[in-house]
């Protein structure tokens, strides 16, 4: 998240957390955001502290 302001994360089967409790604990974890969890692959997104790229809408 540091790079990329988007990443996306896949979340295994063996996970003890349902997929949507997964990508929250790891948003969570890394100060992103759930962007949207599709299937098993998460979407973080964190803004960079200088020049991020994306520009969410207010």
């Amino acid at each position: 998240l540091e790079t990329h302001e988007l990443i996306k994360v896949r979340i295994g089967e063996s996970s003890p957390q349902d997929r949507h409790e997964g990508a929250e604990l790891l948003a969570e974890k890394t100060g992103a955001q759930v962007a949207q969890v599709l299937g098993r692959t998460a979407l973080l997104y964190r803004a960079r502290k200088e020049k991020p790229e994306i520009v969410l809408p207010k």
